[in-house]
């Protein structure tokens, strides 16, 4: 897996940040290759980057080439925290051709922002392109927008917790080998803006919400060419709030959405003539939070996405611990753990938020696998172990 590092050649901004373009390496590909081509960035502490698009040495038109791919995910510690399928990929797009290469130009604001992730001290993060074939794809390389910060701006942005919103995407595909004119997709989503629709937009009649078995709104084919912004012909956009912006991922733009929906709520799709295949894909708000070096995605209205970050034996979460002696507090020696009293000369350890003790080694194993506190849930953001002695 080639990996992206900080390029060397900066260009000012302001007094504070510079930027670089950066290339990953070359990813060669044949018909035998894998279909699915990762790059790992690796920002310094403080940092910013985006993803901004590819070069392809390819025979194929942009058409051709966009027809091939099937998504791109941005990967958080082995967590899929944004995933693009093609067919929006097609609305967000630019393709150029130079020579015998494609400058693919992927414009991410509307789902991540510009620069978006920040770069944190215990773990990278990766950018995913998965193919359908790599029939006539000779080459790929990644294109990454990094933003530096000089040293103060470096130690403000470590410590101060960033809260970056973005929209994620969910959704799912029904193939049928006996096509049908009638599709029902179960959403397990509690906050959505709106759906995306892909199929043969001419040929649907009639779009049905269902939440907890009760129907809330049936939208015929009229109500659809009124509330709906038909992107293509394959690609229908249906808003809980006509006036909000899709490509817009302010949290304003989501007033009117459904909120706090039941965990599963059913869309069902009416066609005119029976269809092989049909997509469906919400738009969700959610948050990207970084402080203290630990991240984590969260729901808007407070539903947690994501409060551990999932690590492999090869990807774990690295503390530098510090040793000190201080007795404990008698109200907190107990470990909700181990479910025992921490003893007289044991080791354990304080949340600096809500200032719960824990067993160390049982702290530790626990922060292999999350980043928050067991008991407040705030970012674990201590380092310290204490011995329980004066």
């Amino acid at each position: 897996m080639a990996a992206i590092q900080q390029p060397q050649n900066q260009q000012p901004l302001d007094g504070n940040v510079s930027y670089d373009y950066q290339e990953s390496d070359t990813y060669f590909l044949d018909s035998n290759s894998l279909q699915s081509i990762k790059t790992t960035i690796i920002p310094n502490e403080g940092d910013a980057y985006e993803f901004c698009g590819l070069i392809v040495k390819t025979i194929l038109s942009p058409e051709d080439f966009l027809n091939q791919i099937d998504n791109i995910q941005i990967i958080n510690s082995n967590y899929s925290i944004l995933n693009v399928p093609k067919c929006l990929l097609q609305t967000v797009s630019a393709i150029k051709r130079c020579g015998e290469y494609l400058n693919v130009n992927i414009d991410m604001t509307p789902f991540i922002g510009e620069i978006n992730m920040i770069g944190l001290n215990f773990h990278c993060q990766n950018v995913e392109l998965n193919l359908l074939n790599t029939q006539n794809i000779e080459e790929v390389k990644f294109i990454i927008k990094y933003v530096f910060f000089n040293s103060n701006e470096r130690v403000l942005r470590f410590h101060t917790k960033i809260q970056s919103p973005y929209q994620s995407i969910v959704g799912a595909k029904i193939e049928e080998e006996e096509p049908c004119q009638e599709y029902s997709f179960s959403i397990d989503t509690p906050n959505t803006k709106g759906y995306f629709i892909y199929g043969n937009i001419n040929s649907l009649q009639r779009v049905k919400l269902v939440l907890d078995g009760i129907e809330r709104w049936n939208y015929s084919r009229e109500m659809l060419n009124f509330i709906g912004n038909r992107i293509n012909d394959n690609l229908l956009y249906l808003p809980h709030n006509p006036r909000a912006d899709w490509k817009n991922r302010d949290p304003q733009t989501y007033v009117g959405a459904m909120m706090n929906a039941p965990r599963n709520h059913d869309i069902e799709l009416f066609f005119q003539e029976p269809q092989p295949q049909v997509e469906l894909y919400t738009l969700s708000h959610n948050v990207f939070i970084t402080e203290n070096g630990l991240g984590y995605c969260k729901f808007n209205r407070g539903l947690i996405l994501l409060n551990e970050i999932k690590t492999n034996s090869t990807q774990q979460i690295q503390i530098n611990w510090e040793m000190e002696s201080k007795p404990i507090n008698p109200d907190r020696a107990f470990c909700p753990i181990l479910q025992d009293t921490i003893p007289e000369n044991g080791k354990y350890c304080e949340c600096s938020t809500c200032k719960n003790c824990f067993n160390f080694e049982c702290i530790k194993s626990y922060l292999l696998k999350s980043s928050t506190c067991p008991l407040c849930r705030n970012v674990w953001a201590s380092n310290t172990v204490y011995t329980n002695k004066s």
